[in-house]
């Protein structure tokens, strides 16, 4: 197998960077999510499921109030800069570059104020008025999480895959996980980590700096910031939407069931997402493979690079998925006896994430083939379903009704995209070892 995978590779350019690239992504994100689970482990172990809770509850807010500062450039900016990229036309990056950060700054300051100065209210709406303060302190993290995104977008369009990595999932948990270490005030959680945004995108930028290539020849005029905008607003919509479907389950059982049982659900559902660490390191070399064979209209090897990432994919996250399902509440015991409880919902999770990895990069390959607005669609439908089945399923099931909400409504974005995908790009991205004849 490794022979024949080898032979295809010096036969195959893109099939070759897209395995090595995925690898280095796979590598530098699994110690990002290492260090993400490290911090689970840390809050949990030593002040349990409701102050991981509040922790949660901190990050879900902090995710909510950068949607606008970020625009959706965080997923328009590997298309806009990605094509570009392709192209050469590097001076044509640099002013795409300066006239994204000054939009999303602008944006930052006020969206941090605005939260800032009604945190009180916040507090309430979710029902946790001891939350106040920490609110507070997450207004300030919104302008440099923002413009980290950002910046880490562009690394992905130029298929800097390490870099995109670190800036997207190490940076920050490594260092919030030192600054934990290193408190006096070991209940300052949100304050550490509000300071290892800060920290994070000073670093973050330096590396982008390196990371930047320099300053083409070309002549070509500035790129229309309309047209940025007119690329983001769909991207703007269908993030939100993700996020909302993301969140949803968090802030209904803040709601309904308070801060403990946001704990176990968020530990089971950080454990789940593991599964995905695939699915996510493929994706950061293959939506720009993706760009690249759509702008020269190249639908054959768009096709092959699809499925090709798709069947990484699935043999990357099946060990773990197995793992997870059939010992969850060994797994789950790791982080203390009170998150045994969880089990089903881990199992619940496993189950989507298992769909989501055998239906390959849906996602990408819509928004970066002008069928963002169909994205948007999909998902908008799949969100109103999951509001829909948290609210009435949390009330009487708890943690494990929120659960089934989810996996009911990942189930329905993948499988709804797989079959729109195949009747406007001609091909299944879905891989399904024994069945499919997918050559590799």
């Amino acid at each position: 197998m490794l022979q024949k995978i080898k032979l295809k590779m010096s036969e195959d350019k893109h099939l070759k960077e897209l395995v090595q690239g995925s690898t280095s992504s796979f590598l530098v994100k699994t110690a990002g999510m290492l260090m993400s689970y490290f911090v689970v482990l840390y809050i949990t172990n030593n002040f349990g499921a409701e102050a991981f809770g509040a922790y949660t509850i901190g990050i879900t807010i902090l995710s909510i109030a950068t949607l606008l500062p970020k625009f959706g450039m965080e997923n328009s900016l590997v298309r806009i800069v990605g094509e570009l990229y392709t192209n050469n036309k590097l001076a044509i990056i640099r002013s795409v570059i300066s006239r994204s950060i000054i939009f999303c700054l602008i944006v930052s300051v006020i969206v941090s104020g605005i939260l800032f100065y009604t945190a009180q209210d916040v507090a309430s709406f979710i029902n946790q008025p001891q939350a106040t303060l920490s609110i507070k302190w997450i207004s300030m993290a919104i302008i440099p999480a923002a413009i980290l995104a950002i910046l880490a977008a562009i690394l992905q369009a130029m298929r800097k895959v390490v870099g995109f990595s670190l800036l997207s999932s190490v940076l920050v948990p490594s260092l919030f996980l030192i600054g934990m270490s290193l408190s006096i005030e070991k209940s300052d959680v949100i304050p550490i980590y509000v300071y290892a945004v800060y920290v994070s995108l000073i670093l973050g930028y330096i590396a982008f700096k390196i990371s930047l290539p320099t300053k083409g020849k070309d002549k070509l005029p500035a790129y229309p910031f309309k047209r940025i905008i007119q690329i983001s607003f769909p991207m703007l919509l269908s993030g939100s939407l993700v996020l909302i479907m993301s969140w949803t389950d968090i802030l209904m059982l803040t709601y309904f069931k308070g801060e403990e049982a946001v704990g176990i659900y968020s530990a089971a559902q950080r454990i789940a997402a593991i599964t995905s660490i695939g699915l996510v390191a493929i994706n950061a070399i293959s939506a720009p493979k993706y760009i690249q064979f759509y702008a020269n209209r190249d639908f054959k090897g768009l096709e092959s690079i699809a499925k090709q990432s798709t069947r990484l994919i699935f043999f990357a996250s099946v060990p773990l998925l197995l793992i997870f399902i059939l010992f969850p509440k060994f797994i789950l015991g790791f982080l203390g006896d009170e998150f045994i409880v969880g089990y089903i919902v881990l199992i619940l999770l496993t189950v989507a994430q298992f769909v989501n990895s055998i239906s390959g990069s849906v996602g990408y390959i819509l928004q970066m083939t002008d069928n963002q607005t169909i994205f948007q669609n999909i998902i908008l439908v799949a969100a109103i379903i999951n509001v829909i089945l948290n609210y009435f399923l949390i009330p009487l099931y708890g943690i494990n009704g929120a659960a089934f909400a989810s996996m009911v409504s990942l189930i329905f974005w993948n499988v709804t995209m797989i079959f729109y995908i195949k009747s406007k790009l001609g091909f299944y991205t879905i891989y399904l070892p024994f069945t499919n004849k997918i050559k590799l």
